[in-house]
């Protein structure tokens, strides 16, 4: 609460004014008991009170505190020396040195050359203000009416000439150790600026990068529903041939009961009805498979068995598969997983239609694909091989970085794969690439509990 205070108190120059007044007047009040007296010269001393008037001066705003400044560093003038003579000369020299500082700093000199004019000027200081008014003011009041001007400022410029040096090398030096030190507070505060905006550019960045990474995740989204979509018509189609072929066959059970040939009928109404019940069974299979893949994701996962996952996927993207491709399942899990079954749906989509895609650019019989699941180390583990070409080594380090892909531009977008890493990531699993002696497996590990 002091600090706040304080903090507040000279937060205007009025009141910096006022506490430097005090603050180094104060100084000059402690450093002033230390007096040497001027030998030859009556009523003449030095002492060390120059030193924080000289820097109480550089520090005002308004100069007019510097009279008070003199005011109050000669409040302990010795009796035998006059005050009213000592507050004259100090108040003077002090207005003018304030008005000075003031005026040179306005320029802003660099902290050595700053430094170097405060060494020069207190020289100046004492040699033509501090010794010609003391001189002055003495004569004013009293002190050395036998010697002449000349003399008395020979004298005491000569008995003072170590206090002006030591003095001016205090100034100087206070003065470079206050600019760096401005200029540290500068750099700081700037620094600190340039910090808060960067770090506002930065979450700007990273919030605009999520934007793009939903955009992208949703466009990836979207291919997957399009390769469903595509197996769902595909599923459909065919069971929809059976149905319409069992009302062609009604049709014309109804042509023949009407044309009285009662031994066609009864076999071809069988036919009929197997095939309308062979249709419909299919299509049955094909929505419920389908409502696993429609099952919104939620904020908790689901236990599920795996291989309904596998097998739902396969149903719709195996009419991708040619006749000559052998696929192969070796189901040896026997508990369920938990899941997000929807997130997990497309990343089986994207790894068995990048099989494929491999598989599809081979020639020939003996190309297979293999979907294994088992158990290692507690975790539920999921490959998923394909004979197909191997991957370059100088890409196998790359395939799950975004936009990465060795199709063509048509063909793919470099993001399933990286997408699939992700989602594995998100169920605190991991996701694998590897090329064994006959093609490439990619092995999914998932947690169990």
């Amino acid at each position: 609460m002091q600090r706040r205070s304080l903090k507040y108190f000279v937060a205007t120059p009025l009141r910096r004014d006022i506490v430097n007044m005090l603050a180094f007047g104060a100084l000059s009040l402690l450093f002033g008991s230390v007096k040497f007296y001027v030998p030859g010269v009556e009523g003449a001393f030095s002492d060390l009170r120059e030193i924080p008037m000289v820097l109480g001066a550089y520090h005002m705003i308004n100069p007019v505190f510097a009279i008070g400044l003199g005011v109050i560093g000669s409040l302990n003038t010795p009796p035998e020396v006059s005050y009213l003579s000592t507050v004259l000369f100090h108040a003077i020299a002090l207005l003018v040195t304030s008005f000075v500082f003031k005026y040179v700093k306005k320029q802003e000199p660099g902290a050595v050359g700053l430094s170097l004019f405060g060494f020069i000027y207190t020289f100046a200081y004492y040699i033509f203000l501090i010794i010609p008014l003391l001189n002055l003011t003495g004569y004013l009041v009293g002190f050395n009416l036998d010697k002449g001007f000349i003399s008395l400022y020979k004298s005491t410029l000569f008995s003072l000439r170590f206090e002006m040096l030591s003095t001016s090398i205090i100034v100087a030096l206070y003065i470079l150790q206050d600019r760096f030190r401005q200029s540290l507070r500068k750099y700081s505060e700037n620094l600190e600026s340039l910090v808060e905006e960067r770090t506002k550019h930065l979450d700007e960045a990273i919030k605009e990068l999520k934007l793009r990474q939903q955009q992208l995740v949703q466009s990836e989204k979207m291919a997957s529903i399009g390769s469903l979509t595509s197996g769902v018509a595909h599923e459909i189609n065919n069971p929809l041939n059976f149905i319409s072929g069992g009302v062609f066959m009604l049709e014309k059970i109804d042509n023949d009961i009407n044309q009285h040939e009662p031994s066609k009928t009864k076999e071809s109404y069988a036919s009929a009805l197997q095939m309308i019940s062979t249709g419909l069974s299919r299509i049955s299979n094909v929505v419920k498979a389908l409502a696993s893949f429609s099952t919104k994701a939620g904020a908790k996962t689901e236990t599920v068995d795996i291989h309904t996952i596998i097998d739902n996927t396969l149903l719709f993207i195996h009419k991708d598969i040619s006749n000559r491709i052998q696929v192969e399942k070796n189901y040896e899990l026997d508990q369920p997983i938990p899941i997000y079954p929807e997130k997990i749906h497309q990343v089986l989509i994207n790894l068995l239609n990048n099989a494929y895609y491999e598989l599809n650019r081979e020639e020939g019989d003996g190309r297979k694909l293999a979907i294994n699941t088992k158990k290692v180390n507690g975790k539920a583990v999921i490959e998923v091989f394909n004979s197909g070409s191997k991957i370059d080594d100088e890409h196998i380090g790359k395939i799950f970085d975004p936009f990465f892909t060795t199709k063509n531009p048509d063909e793919g977008t470099g993001l399933g794969l990286s997408i699939s890493y992700m989602i594995i990531k998100e169920h605190n699993g991991s996701l694998t690439a590897e090329n064994l002696g006959d093609g490439v497996q990619f092995s999914i590990s998932l947690p169990l509990v």
